[in-house]
């Protein structure tokens, strides 16, 4: 029971801390997404700058958007066997890193990689790591606060967008990454409110607590793709739905700034 022990007095769900969490959920959905689907205003620069065609180019922005959704199932089990907040913190820095690092690149091809596979990588852990922290604490409010969160791309957005048009002509798109390589610190920062010593209900602690001390260095790599789920049918088509959907829906916000 080693796993289960505390230190501090859980956080209530619901309570004060809860919505601290909510609110730097928040702040982190429209800092990160909010440059990842504004990356149209950095699609011409970059187009040529590297002399290359604008769908081409776009392949760096679309990489980083596709990746943060299909790399779900990868980031959800790393939560699962540590922590919503380590997840978080490094997979902030770890993107803090990728932007640093992209910044100094002149070569487009390794940018589809590192600003594209990468960086997508780091965005589905920051994501699935505030979707879940939010669904552990909130219970009764627990609509109200995922949608203040959902929020934050939205409004992010709205003030990314231009920020980087600023940042850009000033600084220039090198410049521009460096700045945003800050920013993803600062998500960092705020990921560290992510605590999961979340007051829980006695019948799930004494579950999660016996699921801990089953589980062994031996097992933890068994059962990591879980299929039954894929027996619903109405899960296969809500997956299906939302797939077609998405094959193209944000399309049109990375090549929209070119054709203004």
């Amino acid at each position: 029971m080693v796993f289960c022990k505390r230190s501090k007095k859980p956080h209530p769900r619901d309570g004060p801390w809860a919505w601290l969490v909510c609110i730097a959920a928040t702040v982190i959905f429209g800092l990160s997404f909010g440059y990842m689907l504004s990356f149209g205003v950095v699609l011409p620069v970059l187009s040529k700058h590297f002399n290359s065609s604008r769908g081409s180019t776009a392949w760096i922005g679309s990489l980083a958007i596709g990746f943060s959704y299909l790399f779900g199932p990868l980031a959800v089990k790393t939560i699962d066997l540590v922590n919503e907040r380590t997840v978080g913190v490094c997979g902030a820095l770890l993107a803090s890193s990728i932007m640093a690092i992209s910044s100094f690149l002149n070569n487009i091809i390794i940018l589809y990689f590192l600003h594209g596979v990468f960086l997508g990588l780091c965005g589905s852990f920051i994501l699935n790591s505030l979707l879940l922290i939010i669904r552990k604490y909130f219970k009764d409010k627990l609509a109200v606060a995922i949608g203040i969160a959902s929020s934050g791309s939205s409004f992010g957005v709205l003030c990314i967008g231009p920020a980087l048009h600023v940042l850009i002509d000033f600084l220039g798109w090198r410049g521009t990454f460096r700045v945003m390589s800050g920013v993803f610190v600062i998500i960092a920062l705020l990921s560290l409110t992510f605590d999961p010593n979340i007051q829980e209900d006695e019948h799930t602690t004494a579950i999660t607590c016996q699921q801990r001390d089953e589980r062994s260095s031996t097992t933890r790599c068994q059962g990591f793709i879980d299929c039954s789920i894929w027996k619903s049918r109405r899960y296969v088509v809500g997956i299906v739905t939302i797939f077609l959907i998405y094959f193209g829906v944000l399309v049109p916000s990375i090549h929209l700034v070119s054709i203004s």
